[in-house]
């Protein structure tokens, strides 16, 4: 065997493993964190809804959601911020922001492209308690 092969191998099962988080991500199956929290957690228990709790948070989570037709969605952001501030975004491709939602502003309406891909992303500055986003 040669004394490059062990190396190729390496490269190969290194760019493999990244191929498939590509994959999971575009795909909306993998989460993106880049956070601070005493405690997170968050579920997506269907297509269309974001459940969060968590405490002493900064940072931000992302996710690409796709949608199944072209329409009009109406999103609706809900929870009880006890501490600091949580925002939600949608962004397209581009990263351009094409929604922002608050505890101000909880509902807002998003035209979208069938088979397009969106990123939501939730927002945390020093916060703590629930949200849910839902979108119909």
């Amino acid at each position: 065997m040669e004394p490059w092969m062990p190396l190729l191998v390496a490269v190969a099962a290194i760019l493999l493993i990244l191929a498939l988080f590509y994959l999971l991500w575009i795909n909306g199956h993998m989460l993106f964190n880049r956070k601070r929290a005493g405690l997170f957690t968050a579920s997506f228990p269907e297509k269309n809804r974001c459940q969060a709790t968590f405490s002493a948070c900064s940072g931000y989570v992302k996710k690409v959601i796709k949608f199944g037709q072209k329409r009009r969605y109406a999103f609706c952001f809900s929870g009880q911020i006890s501490k600091g501030c949580a925002s939600v975004c949608v962004e397209n491709q581009h990263k351009e922001t094409l929604l922002h939602l608050t505890p101000d502003q909880p509902t807002g309406w998003l035209d979208v492209q069938a088979k397009n891909r969106y990123i939501l992303v939730l927002k945390f500055e020093k916060a703590a308690g629930k949200l849910q986003i839902e979108w119909r």
